[in-house]
């Protein structure tokens, strides 16, 4: 008998160990975004070549800023052809009972090709939520990585995932 417990007992602890705790969950979103405005800013880029300015929207759906309207800038370095580096970006998130500033850095989209041709583009990146209130002021601080996809002409795609360390 006092067998047979021991064994309970190493099955009950191999099962928690299986078991993913909350605290290492991922926190996934995904933004819906369109180009509503874009500006060529000349001499603007890195030497002296012209850049981008887009202003978009997103909705964002999932994860703790469901339901959130975006509105954000982006500035390019379009130096790299149909790829581009971002020179920088800030968007606010907003939807009722809470409002978060983010920054996103370290992009550099890669244009994507179908039969030699550039049908699109992916990026990767990561960001900071610099401000954050109500319901979602628990982001402040935290930090986010990010794969964008292009999906048509002035539309693209993000996959968040908020790093809960």
């Amino acid at each position: 008998m006092a067998r047979l417990r021991g064994a309970a007992a190493w099955v009950g602890i191999l099962a928690a160990l299986a078991v993913p705790s909350v605290a290492s969950a991922e926190t996934r979103y995904r933004s819906d975004c369109q180009v509503v405005d874009t500006t060529r800013l000349e001499s603007f880029g890195r030497n002296g070549q012209p850049a981008q300015l887009s202003h978009f929207t997103c909705r964002i759906t999932g994860g703790p800023l469901h339901g959130s309207f975006v509105t954000g800038t982006n500035i390019w370095d379009m130096s790299n052809g149909a790829g581009g580096m971002l020179l920088g970006s800030i968007a606010i998130a907003q939807r009722a009972g809470s409002n978060v500033m983010y920054e996103v850095h370290d992009v550099t989209r890669k244009p994507q090709t179908r039969d030699g041709k550039v049908v699109g583009w992916e990026a990767t990146s990561w960001g900071v939520y610099k401000s954050a209130t109500g319901s979602a002021a628990h982001l402040a601080g935290k930090t986010f990585t990010s794969v964008v996809h292009y999906t048509s002409p002035r539309a693209f795609v993000i996959d968040n995932i908020v790093n809960e360390d």
